[in-house]
């Protein structure tokens, strides 16, 4: 079974960005249940399309973890993954020039974006480019995200 992901067109509000971050916006709302997790998928890559460069002796908890949430370690998927709040955040390294991230559980899509924009401002400022983050996908299980990309089956 393959998935095939439909995207948008240029130019309708889900090009990649530059990052700002309201960390009130990313905390836990109480409306997530955990039968019913939300998983949201993004690409984190350098503004210039550029690899990014190689940052000897830094963890990927400072690298990774947003700093103005309260984060734990956690088992998952990928090269490092935590928790903050409801969700659990996974970050991989998939393609050259790529990190792979996917946010699942978190309160709401703009609470997963929140989440990302600010893992990939830190991505940035450790190793000086500038990182631009793209949702590719954000679904929850029987539900579909107005306005979203959609996934499908083939």
């Amino acid at each position: 079974m393959f998935k095939k992901l439909l995207t948008r067109r240029a130019g309708s509000g889900d090009d990649a960005k530059p990052h700002a971050f309201t960390p009130a916006l990313a905390e836990p709302s109480g409306q997530q249940s955990p039968q019913d997790p939300d998983v949201a998928e993004y690409t984190i890559r350098t503004a210039g399309g550029n690899d990014w460069p190689a940052l000897p002796g830094v963890d990927f908890a400072t690298l990774f973890q947003p700093r103005s949430l309260v984060c734990e370690p956690a088992d998952g998927e990928g090269d490092y993954s935590f928790r903050t709040g409801t969700a659990l955040v996974s970050v991989s390294w998939e393609l050259a020039g790529t990190w792979y991230v996917t946010v699942e559980g978190s309160a709401s899509p703009e609470a997963a974006d929140l989440i990302v924009a600010e893992l990939a401002q830190q991505l940035g400022e450790a190793s000086e480019k500038t990182a631009v983050h793209a949702r590719v996908t954000c679904q929850a299980p029987g539900r579909e995200i107005p306005g979203g990309p959609v996934l499908v089956e083939q």
